[in-house]
């Protein structure tokens, strides 16, 4: 997978999943939510929004 074109936030949680070969499974569901974070992050970017009630981000 070419991840040159990536941004900041889908780097960080590939990153992060590929951290959790070898962990212990009560570590994996804290993984799971950051991932879930920084890839909401992402679409929000995506769609120009600023938060979660989709609130434009100002220009």
């Amino acid at each position: 997978m070419n991840t040159d074109e990536l941004s900041a936030e889908l780097t960080a949680a590939l990153a992060r999943l590929a951290m959790l070969p070898g962990r212990p499974a009560v570590e994996h569901l804290k993984a799971f939510e950051e991932v879930h974070g920084l890839l909401e992050d992402a679409l929000r970017d995506l769609a120009g929004t600023s938060g979660p009630d989709g609130a434009r981000a100002p220009r």
